[in-house]
């Protein structure tokens, strides 16, 4: 009789402990879960005012022609420099490593470096009849060699101004066909006079037209500069 009366005893006192630690276990998984998510609210305030902190500090946008801010949408778009831009990234237009072909003096390089080949041809033809002659200074009483020394003379009288006026020209962004129409006639001038005073002292074709064709050129370029310059000077505020 008394094990009877013990067994129901023990097992109450036995279901009694498991209830107490079924309710100390929820407890204790309540109280973790509670400061998980106050843990959880205080990054989110933390994250929100650091969030409000970079928007004041952020300079504003500038309508100007100055740096810009992208905003969202242009953030994925890329600048005209080819740079990709973030939201709120200071940025300015990429300067360009070549010049604009506006400023580069295209015509005039081409013509200028005709010129120089011609130049060196004049050049030779000098130095090699001094070489068989043997005349090493002045013409020493020879036509022939006094005509090619003229002619290169002569060249280098005028080319230097005439290829100056040109680059000039072409800087000031004056018309393209103009410019290659001042040049080939003065290249073609010098040519002209250089196959004509190198074939005869006296009067020739060649040595006519292309002195004449020569200063014609030049007259040209010297008004056409000083027209552009009255005119920018004219526009100018």
């Amino acid at each position: 009789m008394g094990c009877s009366t013990a067994a129901p005893g023990s097992s109450a006192r036995l279901a009694l402990r498991l209830a107490g630690q079924s309710q100390r276990l929820k407890a204790e998984a309540e109280a973790e879960a509670e400061a998980r998510s106050e843990a959880a609210a205080e990054a989110g305030a933390t994250a929100g005012s650091r969030g409000l902190v970079v928007e004041a500090c952020r300079p504003p946008a500038q309508t100007s022609n100055g740096p810009t801010i992208d905003s969202g949408r242009s953030a994925n778009h890329l600048t005209r420099a080819g740079t990709p831009q973030g939201p709120g990234l200071l940025h300015t237009p990429r300067q360009s490593r070549h010049r604009s072909p506006a400023m580069t003096p295209r015509i005039s390089l081409l013509i200028a470096s005709l010129h120089v080949l011609l130049y060196l041809v004049l050049t030779i033809r000098v130095v090699l009849h001094r070489n068989v002659k043997k005349i090493g200074i002045g013409s020493g009483g020879d036509e022939t060699l006094s005509r090619k020394i003229r002619v290169h003379a002569n060249f280098v009288e005028y080319v230097p101004l005439g290829l100056l006026l040109l680059a000039l020209l072409e800087l000031s962004a004056v018309n393209a066909t103009l410019l290659w129409t001042f040049g080939i006639a003065f290249l073609v001038a010098r040519v002209l006079h250089a196959i004509g005073l190198g074939g005869s002292a006296g009067y020739s074709f060649g040595r006519g037209t292309g002195a004449l064709l020569t200063f014609a050129t030049l007259f040209a370029m010297a008004a056409f500069g000083i027209w552009r310059f009255v005119i920018g000077a004219m526009l100018v505020p």
